[in-house]
């Protein structure tokens, strides 16, 4: 399972903490760091992790608390959201 974290500050040494933090578990150089309107978004993939090891590693990593908690209780998991935004849809009724 891959791991993803939702990392929402700009601080490049926060970054660079979580970063620190993946080679400490063991996950290695992450597959995609993505800069985001708040902060980054960054994934480790190829680890043979069950879905508890990869919460576990999240929250060590300093995911974003509502992302583990949607997680726990919701699906699809580890959903990382590019936009927010509300789209209207606007709904036609039957002639």
């Amino acid at each position: 399972m891959r791991v993803t974290v939702d990392l929402d500050t700009k601080d490049f040494r926060e970054l660079q903490k979580t970063l620190r933090a993946g080679f400490d578990l063991k996950l290695g150089v992450p597959n995609k760091i993505e800069k985001t309107r708040k902060g980054y978004h960054i994934v480790w993939r190829g680890k043979e992790l069950s879905f508890d090891e990869a919460m576990a590693f999240r929250i060590m990593l300093g995911d974003d608390d509502m992302r583990i908690f949607f997680d726990l209780f919701t699906e699809p998991k580890q959903v990382l959201f590019r936009r927010k935004r509300i789209k209207r849809i606007r709904r036609y009724g039957y002639v």
